[in-house]
């Protein structure tokens, strides 16, 4: 069995989506499944490499429009590697890889992860919709986190019966309290002695809510916020802090290994 993962990022780019694209290449090629990931670059040069014993291919990155990058090249790649493929795994919202698909999709088989709609472009979200519709229409079988998206989405509703709710997988021995991680651990609480942790881990985008937490603090007087993580939002949500007067309980610590 051939599977080809489509999504605009994967690592060393850390996200959630990411994260989770690479644990699922991962997993089934460990399985004996010919798998292969085919995203963009983060530059304007074409990069064919493997990652954990997968496949990935990087191409090359002309513009981004809002936070979709655009690459030309994908559009003939996608053809090219979903020929002969029995399934493509395609993670949702990313535009151009949904455009791309409805062009150049050949798979015999399509499943959509669907994460999330997009709720603030909208006039890019206007354009976005029809293809939408179609790659959607196109599935075989739509993936959700939780049952929530099927009524929640206006997109999701119409396809219900696609639908099915797959929880996120988790690599547990990534986690395992190792001597070293214990130790590394204790010099954090040492940090900040007495008092607890509140701990953020993710892209620093509009929707992941650390403004709320931000306001949150004004009434949290012994308590310490990290907030693990890069994106658009970091500038203003390090302004947001300084004028709530929290810097003092909230820390900002960019990226940092697992």
């Amino acid at each position: 069995m051939r599977v080809l993962y489509l999504y605009k990022d994967y690592y060393p780019i850390l996200g959630g989506i990411e994260n989770h694209v690479k644990l699922l290449a991962e997993g089934l090629s460990a399985l004996g499944v010919q798998t292969q990931v085919l995203v963009t670059n983060t530059a304007n040069r074409t990069v064919d490499e493997s990652i954990g014993g997968v496949p990935v291919l990087k191409m090359a990155r002309q513009v981004n429009v809002s936070s979709a990058p655009v690459s030309m090249p994908f559009f003939p790649a996608v053809r090219r590697l979903e020929t002969g493929a029995d399934i493509a795994h395609l993670h949702m919202p990313y535009p151009p890889g949904e455009l791309a698909q409805l062009l150049m999709g050949r798979s015999r088989r399509l499943v959509a992860t669907y994460h999330s709609d997009i709720v603030r472009q909208r006039v890019l979200g206007a354009l976005y919709r029809p293809f939408l519709w179609q790659v959607l229409r196109r599935a075989d079988l739509i993936a959700v986190s939780n049952p929530v998206y099927i009524q929640d989405s206006p997109f999701l509703r119409r396809y219900s019966e696609k639908c099915r709710v797959i929880h996120f997988g988790v690599d547990l021995a990534r986690f395992a309290p190792t001597p070293e991680i214990q130790q590394q651990a204790a010099q954090w609480q040492a940090r900040y002695p007495g008092q607890p942790l509140i701990l953020f881990v993710g892209r620093l985008r509009h929707y992941k809510g650390i403004d709320v937490l931000i306001e949150a603090m004004r009434q949290v007087e012994n308590a310490h916020a990290l907030i693990v993580g890069i994106g658009p939002m970091e500038e203003s949500w390090r302004a947001q802090a300084q004028t709530a007067g929290v810097t003092d309980r909230l820390t900002f610590l960019g990226e940092v290994p697992d």
